[in-house]
């Protein structure tokens, strides 16, 4: 199986020194430690934790932990799947590569549209979320912080693959610390025993409400 879905080796000939009109090489400009903090940053939950998962419990409740853990386990099958393609198909194409060489070019390019569609709308719900934090603390119509994030990312997207790791691991060590304080805090002062995560329960839905 793997041997079929490698490209065939062309043999490589010796075209001698490049000169300046020859190809030139991409510049190995991250290690190890860079790429591991693009990585983590990129499946670390602290965006979904802070702005996805509070809507959550006000529309699911309790609930909510549970359909954490089952898409959790989702995810845990779809890494697999990823580790697996991404070994037997060595290509810079992401989802494209992978569904284009397993079920051909149509079924890669849908996959290419939904990427793009997911591109442009995580984003925005992210700054959005984002601005809600930032708002009391500059004073700014949400709106406007929500711009603002977007205009910050999008400049810090200009920048190469170095400072992008570097600014992305502080990011990723300021969620972590933020999100270990906020489980601290909550867990330290629950009201509740952990079988309320399970009891299917939204809040204000039993309430009464009198004349």
């Amino acid at each position: 199986m793997t041997d079929t879905l490698r490209p065939a080796e062309t043999p490589v000939l010796d075209a001698g020194p490049l000169t300046s009109d020859g190809p030139q090489k991409l510049k190995r400009s991250i290690g190890i430690v860079g790429g591991t903090l693009l990585t983590l940053s990129c499946v670390t939950p602290a965006s979904t934790l802070f702005v996805v998962v509070p809507d959550l419990f006000g529309s699911l409740g309790t609930a909510t932990a549970l359909t954490i853990a089952i898409g959790s386990l989702l995810c845990i099958a779809v890494a697999f799947c990823y580790s697996e393609l991404g070994t037997l198909i060595p290509s810079a194409g992401g989802e494209y590569a992978m569904v284009s060489t397993m079920a051909g070019r149509l079924a890669g390019w849908l996959v290419f549209v939904l990427s793009l569609l997911v591109v442009m709308i995580v984003p925005p719900v992210i700054a959005m979320g984002t601005a809600d934090y930032l708002a009391p603390i500059v004073h700014l119509d949400p709106a406007v912080a929500g711009a603002g994030v977007m205009l910050l990312a999008t400049l810090a997207g200009l920048l190469d693959l170095r400072a992008n790791a570097w600014i992305t691991g502080v990011f990723l060590v300021l969620e972590v610390i933020a999100a270990a304080v906020v489980a601290v805090l909550g867990f330290a002062h629950s009201e509740r025993g952990a079988g309320s995560l399970v009891s299917m329960q939204v809040a204000g839905s039993g309430a009464t409400r009198t004349p």
